[in-house]
């Protein structure tokens, strides 16, 4: 499928993404040539930009503008790539060597660079995510907690699973590694199984009030016979 133009003329060249009929292995820079089958004659060739992408769609802007990128970019580009496409998959020298089939000492190297340039995080020794992903997801945090509270101003904490799932439910290890990140900024607090942003207290609104002395009015009239909760909140 052509990317950026209807057709090729012989001698001309664009971006095209392959669809096989059967799964086949290839790397980062590979060449290829293009066959047909019956009259046998080759149709053209080329070079892998990307051996595990996603569909594209012709004059697709993103994915052209990224395939150019990895065209004429640096070993450095192709990681921050690959990085992005893993989202908030955490991962190691080790996944990024064999993702794009690099030496073990050249990763190594990429990776300390990115995290010293701040586009990785590194969630532990050797464990790393990208930073705009990491950031996005401190991000959530913060909002979902300023939401729970809002709709729920009587609860001392919005609950761990409720607050993970709220915000796409990431790994437990990003998950715990955000909230850590978060509490040592003093911007949230754990309470009693889940979180809370700092600073937020439980509030009364006053119709809870009223209501609560209207039950506490009745129950001390009543005496040993305290009014039902249908007769409270009639």
């Amino acid at each position: 499928v052509l990317l950026e133009a209807e057709q090729l003329l012989p001698g001309e060249e664009g971006l095209a993404q392959l669809r096989l009929e059967a799964p086949a292995v290839a790397a980062t820079g590979d060449h290829f040539v293009l066959r047909r089958y019956s009259p046998p004659y080759a149709i053209g060739g080329g070079v892998i930009l990307d051996p595990r992408p996603t569909r594209h769609r012709r004059r697709e802007e993103g994915a052209i503008e990224r395939l150019l990128t990895l065209e004429s970019g640096t070993s450095a580009d192709h990681a921050r790539d690959w990085i992005r496409s893993q989202a908030l998959r955490v991962f190691g020298v080790r996944d990024l060597a064999s993702g794009l089939q690099l030496d073990p000492a050249e990763a190594q190297q990429l990776v300390e660079s990115l995290r010293e340039s701040g586009a990785v995080s590194e969630l532990a020794p050797g464990r790393f995510v990208d930073s705009e992903e990491a950031d996005g997801l401190l991000q959530a945090i913060q909002e979902a907690l300023a939401e729970y509270h809002a709709a729920n101003p009587l609860r001392a904490g919005m609950p761990l699973h409720h607050l993970q799932r709220t915000v796409g439910n990431p790994a437990p290890e990003v998950m715990q590694w955000a909230l850590g990140v978060l509490k040592k900024g003093e911007l949230i607090v754990a309470e009693s199984g889940g979180w809370r942003s700092r600073g937020y207290e439980p509030r009364v609104e006053e119709s809870q009030r009223a209501l609560l002395r209207t039950v506490i009015a009745e129950a001390e009239a009543a005496a040993k016979a305290p009014p039902m909760q249908e007769q409270v909140l009639a």
